[in-house]
């Protein structure tokens, strides 16, 4: 059996992915589901805005079950349900390809100065 790559308060490990997942959740949702699922995007975005917590609880349970974690689907709807900012994250850091997407590049200050002393 397989296991989650960060536990479902993984979200206190990478702050700034927790936070543009959640303030991004259509996007998030999107990518996860098409990266993890297949499914195309813009339907799930209209879905996500429209019921989150059913949706996550079946994403999760879809996540789930490629990876070979074990859980069921009462308890994918009842983390869902009491913290769904920790499972979007949780679903977001199982796949790097998806914080690829949902993080901003970050800048190497100390790259950009050592060019201007050249």
């Amino acid at each position: 059996m397989g296991d989650w790559n960060s536990g479902l308060l993984g979200c206190f490990s990478n702050c700034s992915l927790c936070c543009f997942a959640n303030i991004l959740m259509p996007l998030t949702v999107g990518t996860i589901a098409d990266v993890e699922v297949g499914a195309k995007q813009p339907v799930l975005w209209a879905m996500a805005l429209g019921a989150p917590v059913c949706l996550l609880a079946l994403l999760r349970t879809r996540v789930r079950q490629k990876h070979g974690i074990e859980g069921s689907y009462t308890g994918d709807c009842c983390t869902s349900i009491f913290c769904s900012p920790c499972v979007l994250t949780q679903l977001a850091l199982q796949n790097p390809q998806v914080c690829d997407t949902i993080l901003p590049n970050e800048q190497d200050m100390n790259r950009v100065a050592n060019e201007q002393s050249s």
